[in-house]
């Protein structure tokens, strides 16, 4: 039987495919694309965050750390942070680990886009790589993946962290569209004024 990991991508890959859909639509080589990457993921981890704080996992984690690189790159650009909506609680808490799933999940293409951003046009995006490069991320999936493959429990708890991951997927998704918005109004305004 596949272990945790192996369940995990496989039902949710529908979820991750729907989302990596989404990023793809803004180039992070632009000032606008990686605008919206870095306040869709401090949106996102900011609910992540909120929903983990009354875990103990979350500390693995490192989103205050994330939280200050995204940032330190979106000052790099000379955008504000965006303060993310009120979010009501959920009726049920995802369970840790599908969410720590989906974040750690979400640092794998890190280097990927690292290089995307590295080779842009604008000096403003290349130098907005601190998110992208931080440091405390870097063992994330190593620990995640591990923790995963070595998960036992009933079946249960299992289906709780899987619908969890889905829980997290739509977070991110939720995110994408509220820093688009945001991101495209700012920039019109900004042309008309």
């Amino acid at each position: 039987m596949p272990n945790l990991r192996l369940r995990l991508r496989e039902q949710t890959q529908s979820d991750h495919d729907a989302v990596e859909r989404l990023f793809d639509r803004h180039d992070v080589s632009t000032p606008t694309g990686m605008t919206i990457f870095l306040q869709a993921h401090n949106i996102a981890l900011a609910r992540f965050d909120a929903s983990l704080s009354r875990a103990t996992a979350q500390s693995t984690l490192h989103i205050p750390s994330l939280r200050e690189a995204i940032a330190r790159d979106l000052d790099m650009l000379g955008v504000e942070m965006a303060t993310p909506d009120a979010q009501p609680a959920p009726e049920s808490p995802p369970h840790p680990l599908g969410l720590i799933y989906v974040i750690a999940g979400s640092r794998l293409g890190a280097k990927i886009l690292a290089k995307r951003v590295a080779d842009s046009r604008s000096p403003d995006v290349r130098h907005a790589l601190a998110y992208l490069t931080c440091n405390d991320a870097d063992q994330m999936w190593v620990q995640t993946r591990t923790l995963l493959e070595r998960w036992f429990g009933s079946a249960l708890i299992e289906a709780q962290i899987i619908t969890s991951a889905k829980t997290g997927f739509q977070w991110f998704a939720e995110a994408f569209h509220q820093a688009e918005s945001l991101t495209l109004t700012n920039a019109r305004q900004s042309h008309v004024a």
